[in-house]
Formats: structure tokens, C-alpha cells, sequence
């Protein structure tokens, strides 16, 4: 994911919008809790599992969807 991509969806996310990533690496879905510098905490979906996933290995597929940044 793209510096501009990984602020504006975090941005989104911060105002209470849902968003959801696919993580390339394991091909999991998961939803944004937060995000940081770390990365994006993700609850895993069909669990409640969290995770922090790096905004490379991430893209974003919220409504199954990239919307577009910037």
C-alpha cells in the first residue's frame, strides 16, 4: 500500500468510517481498528483475533473495492 493510500485510509478509518484490508502475504481479510506507525490493528474476520499488519503486505478492499486516495 502506498504512503498516500495507508494516511487516507487511516484518516477515514479515525473518522469512524469501517474499512477493510486483505493482508497479500496469508490472503485474510481484516477489519481497521487503528493504525499507527507500527502498522494497521486488524480484527481478523470470522474471529476475534487482532493483528498488526504492515501497510505493504496490506491493500485496502473495503465494499470488495480500492477506493481512491488523494
Amino acid at each position: 500500500m502506498k504512503r498516500r493510500d495507508f494516511e487516507g485510509m487511516c484518516g477515514s478509518a479515525a473518522e469512524g468510517h469501517v474499512k477493510w484490508v486483505e493482508n497479500k502475504n496469508n490472503n485474510l481479510d481484516g477489519l481497521v481498528c487503528s493504525c499507527s506507525e507500527k502498522g494497521i490493528e486488524v480484527e481478523i474476520q470470522g474471529s476475534k483475533k487482532h493483528e498488526t499488519w504492515s501497510p505493504e503486505e496490506c491493500e485496502e478492499r473495503t465494499y470488495g473495492y480500492k477506493p481512491p486516495y488523494g
